[in-house]
């Protein structure tokens, strides 16, 4: 590779300084802390590994903060909570408003923004609130974007209209010089400050600090625009010590707008490596990669990295750049376990175990407490998280038992009887505790932390980092958690803070595979470099602004504004390639996400204007399964095969067959063979769901039905219409709760269900009532059978389930299935029987099929003739209940057994594998999808 940018920065000071072993005296300016790790390398190898002094690195903000005399700032979310509260009390005191902090919150991050820039920038506050206050009296406030809109919306709680925005709007505005003066007094009297008030108060009294500069050169490195703060700082320095400047850029985009700040600065600053590279002549490997999809772009990483000649990514020459850092996990995911990379981006804390936790809790305090009772569907997560289990040994009995019981609410040290057991729950009175006001709730928080931190729990480094954030983030809300009135609102501060905070990955940034978004790519240079996501709207950015300094007053005054950001793109992504030798650029042509399918432009602009042949490469699922084979295939050994068969062998127990190969499970061999070997081959389960789902509330209702209808039954009365007239189904609807449900000695009284269960309840009273209706129409009928269990044999494999009803009239027998779902339309319906057979069959053929084998059953079982069955499924749902009447059972019993006969010898056939469905529809809700990963 050539010589990188900062490798030849550190020779040229190596030349002025190094050799005399003076570095030591020097301090080197960089907007990247990255880039003092690879000067120290640099260094180490010119010196060739002599001992040699480092220099000294930081940056503007440090510098400053240092000759100053270290005054607290705030460049941080911790500490940015601090300033916004500060912030919100002078704004309280010169504005009036009575809002509280938590409304004020978000309305303040701007506000902040705005204060720092204006300081940064040295400009005259007053001067810009004035023009903002007197736009606003020029009219309405027509410049504001949707963000600003609704930052505005969420702080005055209303809804946006034009005339009412303007009045609320004006009212700040005309006060806030006011807000901005009171707010830096109040800082600077406790000793504290925002980046741009520091920087700006100290070079206002850069002479009171003179002698602070103790070193003989000053080094700027890599800068693409500075502060006006950081121009004052330049000239006082220029003029009081050596100064040095190192700019970055090629001869190929020196002329663009981009290059605006930089050729003005040399002009004016000069700079120590005075000839213009030209590093995009020379020849380079460049492929443009499309792929269909924004996850498949990942399929292309294995190929890259097999194209790279240097396979150990020692010297770090090697780049993965993120333009969507969302698809970090996923490209972690494609590299070969023996790779190590190097993680440049920042770690979202809320993705920490430890976040997690603490948002749990914060839910379980502001959602979950009803009185001095937990619900325990906001228990349930704490009891399982990873944290607790540390340091509550009772968590996974604890959970048991409250599901086995039943009990949705409890209280603290709750018993609970089941099976004749009698446990006590929840016996940790610091984990299970109610709180009232803030102050409560982060004690509250804090002891579950010292807890955790007493038992040595945590374990990873990433883990560590966010536990130390989290607790000095607690630590400094103690100064505000008493002015804020309730848990709700001090909890919903916790959660904004847990949400924006970010923690840093461990890693060796000096060498190894580098993975980074494009913001830590400043001062770095590597020889092959793989571009992901480079789509429109990702690349450059798509800009919200985070001000309420419209967009013309901003490029009135010189603060940033979209042109410029857009231009500081420009550059970072042209400075990144002019050194590279191998790049390929990869991005989605999809309509998913951002982007809607198009190249960045700045491909296009390289397309046409660079003076190298372009490669282009399409990926589509065919390549991505040849890099990361995704396919499984299970072969039907002769242990598989022979534990299905002892399965469904027919050996009875009792009077029953132990197991029957239930219509279900054949309809999960016909829609996904390798789902069924998970689900009845493997017996993979999946975890037990203690929520009423829609499975059980089938149950329910099903069980319901089965309890209405059963004295008739078993005396073997014909059912008129009059038997509609007296019905008290709610009584039965409670038993079947209990039977189905709550399966315990001691359930729940209707006066004790929770909401869910109510909500339920009504849910299936109506279903209930609308069968009723419908049967009363049907009437006079004859039950036959209720919930029956039919099973026969066939090739030594026991086929059979549970028919929910079936009832006779004028000779006609009909077989009734119960329906829940969602109701119907005749193209989910297969048109032929074949169909009812096809892995590409619609929705409801698996129904049509379930009604077809009980037929077949019966007729096998000699129950009735089978040439008068006639299947029916009863959609249930609808207060008209909606039927679909199949064909006589007669008409395809023929075609039905040659069929069913194929499938299940295809099923025990050992030459065919279990193999993955190709209908996608079909992964939607499947419980293996993270296993099988298709």
């Amino acid at each position: 590779m050539k010589n990188t940018f900062l490798f030849e920065v550190s020779s040229d000071l190596y030349e002025k300084f190094g050799k005399k072993n003076e570095l030591n005296k020097i301090t080197v300016l960089m907007p990247s802390n990255r880039g003092k790790i690879f000067m120290n390398k640099y260094f180490a190898q010119l010196s060739k590994d002599e001992p040699i002094w480092s220099p000294q690195y930081t940056n503007t903000i440090d510098l400053l903060t240092e000759i100053s005399g270290g005054q607290n700032k705030g460049d941080d979310q911790i500490q940015r909570m601090t300033l916004i509260w500060e912030l919100w009390n002078a704004y309280e005191e010169k504005v009036k408003s009575g809002e509280s902090f938590d409304d004020f919150f978000s309305f303040g991050d701007i506000l902040l923004n705005d204060f720092d820039e204006i300081d940064k920038e040295m400009k005259n506050a007053k001067g810009i609130f004035a023009n903002v206050a007197q736009l606003n009296k020029m009219g309405e406030p027509d410049y504001l974007l949707p963000e600003q809109i609704e930052a505005a919306e969420r702080f005055f709680n209303f809804k946006y209209e034009k005339s009412e925005l303007k009045t609320k709007t004006r009212a700040i505005w005309n006060k806030l010089y006011e807000v901005y003066i009171a707010f830096n007094e109040n800082l600077e009297k406790k000793n504290i400050a925002y980046d741009g008030m520091l920087m700006r108060k100290a070079v206002e009294n850069l002479s009171d600090y003179s002698d602070k500069f103790t070193k003989e050169a000053y080094i700027f490195v890599g800068f693409y625009k500075f502060f006006n703060v950081e121009i004052e700082l330049i000239k006082f320095l220029k003029e009081k010590r050596n100064t040095l400047f190192y700019w970055d850029f090629d001869e190929y985009y020196i002329e663009s707008p981009a290059c605006e700040n930089i050729k003005k600065y040399r002009e004016k600053f000069g700079g120590e490596l005075n000839k213009i590279p030209k590093n995009f002549a020379e020849e380079k490997s460049i492929s443009f990669v499309e792929s269909a999809g924004n996850t498949l772009q990942t399929g292309f990483v294995q190929r890259w990295l097999k194209s790279i000649e240097n396979k150990n990514f020692e010297d770090a020459n090697s780049a993965i750049v993120l333009c969507d850092t969302g698809l970090l996990p996923v490209v972690l995911n494609a590299l070969p376990k023996d790779i190590e990379p190097n993680i440049a981006i920042l770690y979202p804390l809320r993705q920490t175990l430890i976040a997690n936790l603490i948002v749990l809790l914060l839910d379980l305090q502001t959602k979950g407490v009803h009185g001095d009772d937990f619900d325990f569907s906001y228990l349930q997560p704490i009891l399982r998280s990873y944290y607790i289990a540390k340091i509550y040994e009772n968590a996974v009995s604890d959970e048991k038992t409250i599901k086995n019981a039943k009990r949705i609410l409890l209280k603290q040290n709750a018993k609970l009887s089941f099976d004749g057991k009698n446990e006590t729950v929840l016996t940790d009175k610091d984990i299970f505790s109610t709180t009232n006001t803030s102050k409560e709730l982060l004690a509250y928080l804090q002891s579950i932390l010292t807890k955790i931190s007493d038992k040595n729990a945590l374990e990873k480094t990433i883990e560590i980092i966010a536990f130390s954030q989290i607790t000095k983030m607690l630590t400094n809300a103690g100064q505000i958690c008493e002015k804020i009135k309730g848990v709700q609102n001090f909890a919903k501060i916790i959660k904004k803070l847990l949400f924006s905070m970010k923690v840093p990955y461990r890693g060796e940034p000096a060498k190894g595979l580098q993975i980074m978004a494009m913001s830590d790519t400043r001062n770095m240079d590597f020889e092959n470099i793989l571009m992901l996501s480079v789509n429109e709207g990702i690349m450059p950015e798509i800009k919200t602004e985070n001000s309420f300094i419209p967009q013309f007053l901003r490029k009135y005054f010189k603060l940033d504004n979209v042109d410029e950001q857009n231009w500081r793109e420009f550059y970072n992504f042209y400075r990144l390639l002019q050194r590279a030798e191998n790049i390929s650029f990869s991005y989605n042509t999809g309509s998913d996400g951002i982007g809607k399918g198009e190249m960045s432009r700045y491909l296009r602009q390289l397309s046409s204007f660079l003076p190298h042949k372009i490669k282009r490469i399409v990926i589509d699922g065919n390549v991505q399964n040849e890099i990361n084979s995704n396919e499984i295939k299970i072969i039907k050994t002769d242990e598989i095969l022979k534990g299905l068969k002892k399965k469904y062998d027919g050996e009875k127990c009792g009077d029953k067959h132990r197991n029957s190969l239930s219509p279900s499970a054949f309809n999960t061999y016909i829609d996904c063979p390798l789902q069924f070997y998970f689900k009845y081959a493997a017996k993979i389960k999946k975890p037990d769901d203690e929520e009423l789902n829609n499975a059980v509330l089938g149950n329910i209702f099903h069980k319901t039905m089965e309890l209405i209808y059963k004295d008739n039954y078993e005396k073997k009365i014909e059912i008129t219409d009059d038997f509609f007239n007296n019905i008290e189904y709610e009584q039965k609807i409670v038993n079947a709760f209990n039977y189905e449900f709550f399966k315990t000695q001691t359930p729940p009284i209707k006066s004790e269900y929770s909401g869910e269960h109510l909500i339920i309840f009504r849910v299936i009273s109506q279903m209930v009532k609308n069968t009723l209706a419908y049967d009363k129409k049907y009437a006079p009928f004859k039950i036959l059978g209720l919930e029956k269990e039919c099973s026969f044999e066939k090739k030594g494999i026991t086929i059979g389930g549970i028919i929910d009803r079936i009832d006779e009239k004028d000779g006609n027998i009909r077989v009734i299935d119960y329906k829940t779902g969602k109701i119907f339309t005749e193209n989910d319906f297969a048109k032929d029987t074949a169909d009812i057979f096809s892995p590409d069959r619609p929705e409801k053929a698996k129904y049509q099929f379930q009604a077809y084998l009980y037929s077949y059953v019966l007729s096998q079982e000699d129950f009735v003739n089978a040439s008068r069955i006639s299947p029916n499924l009863i959609f249930v749902l609808q207060r008209e209940i909606e039927e679909k009447k199949l064909k006589d059972f007669s008409e395809i019993k023929e075609e039905f057994d040659k069929l069913f006969t194929e499938k299940l010898e295809e099923l025990f056939n050992a030459d065919i594998p279990f193999v993955q469905c190709e209908k996608k529809d079909n992964c939607k809700y499947c419980d293996y999808c993270d296993i099988c990963e298709f």
